[in-house]
């Protein structure tokens, strides 16, 4: 049986990568929360490649997954393109705006893996004019993005039935209780971490388990919720699980983790893995990411990540 062709929605960036040797917790200053002005010195910088889909998109590449790229860049965009381009990923639909930079993201890192992010959506707000009409079976993942281009994909993928994972991430916000709702209501999957998932909570008045019954009907869909080094949990319309996390001895670099782990999860169903299967894919491709400094500069290979499954799940 053919496979499916990923469709990959969102952003694709820069990151500038600052690294902080002390907490940030220990530089705010109690009862002056009204008032933040803080200055983190930073001796360590690396300027990489990043962005939601862009990450993801790099995953499957490295797991050999067809994927086609639906983003914008700016004018500073091309040799991001042709890289994505030479990792054999179909940039076909990605769109250029030469009035714009690309999106850039400046990510601060503290000695105990916290992060504050700052995100300039450059052209990733004018994402979302190209069309696509799949001729084969399709899954799609709509990443974070602007509103318009995260709504139309969306509503496309739901209008070409193509199951997709709703990820909201950071654009979290950006949407309201109904928006929220009528997503929930067309994903096949929501895709959320610990902190976005007590967002999604406040802002539906819904727990997880009661989102995952009201996800479009898909035999492996659910609410998947990342845990970071506590794990991953998944709630279905009718169970839920909670799977332990493989994470290395030398944890390196958090950045890219939950986009290599979406990367590893859409290989594995797209491959008719089990539910229970996905999530433990996807964790070992987030695990093998953090070890290595960088969202897109790890290399996969099947035959490790298999292993890595056998001795940590199966045994």
């Amino acid at each position: 049986m053919k496979k499916n062709n990923i469709y990959v929605s969102g952003s694709i960036a820069y990151d500038s990568i600052l690294s902080f040797e002390g907490i940030f917790s220990d530089h705010f200053l109690e009862g002056k929360k009204e008032s933040i002005n803080v200055s983190f010195l930073c001796q360590h910088m690396r300027k990489e490649y990043g962005g939601c889909a862009a990450n993801i998109a790099y995953n499957l590449s490295q797991l050999n997954e067809n994927c086609t790229l639906l983003g914008a860049i700016g004018r500073d965009g091309d040799e991001y393109y042709d890289r994505l381009k030479n990792l054999g990923i179909d940039v076909s639909k990605v769109e250029k705006f030469d009035n714009l930079f690309t999106s850039q993201a400046f990510i601060t890192t503290d000695s105990s893996g916290n992060q504050i992010t700052s995100f300039h959506p450059g052209a990733m707000n004018n994402a979302g004019i190209s069309e696509f009409n799949p001729k084969t079976p399709s899954l799609g993942i709509v990443a974070p993005n602007s509103f318009n281009a995260m709504m139309k994909y969306s509503k496309k993928f739901n209008s070409l039935e193509i199951p997709f994972i709703f990820d909201p991430g950071q654009a979290l916000p950006m949407f309201n209780k109904n928006d929220i709702l009528f997503l929930i209501e067309i994903a096949s999957w929501i895709a959320v971490n610990e902190y976005e998932a007590q967002q999604l909570q406040s802002i539906t008045g819904l727990s997880l388990k009661s989102i995952a019954r009201l996800l479009r009907s898909h035999k492996k869909g659910g609410v998947i919720e990342t845990l970071g080094s506590k794990g991953t949990k998944i709630y279905t319309n009718s169970d839920s699980y909670h799977i332990k996390s493989i994470l290395p001895d030398n944890v390196v670099d958090p950045t890219g983790c939950g986009d290599a782990f979406r990367g590893g999860f859409l290989f594995a169903i797209n491959n008719n893995y089990s539910l229970v299967e996905c999530i433990e894919f996807g964790n070992v491709v987030g695990g093998i990411k953090v070890a290595c400094a960088g969202a897109q500069n790890h290399t996969l290979d099947f035959d490790f990540i298999k292993n890595l499954i056998e001795v940590n799940y199966k045994k």
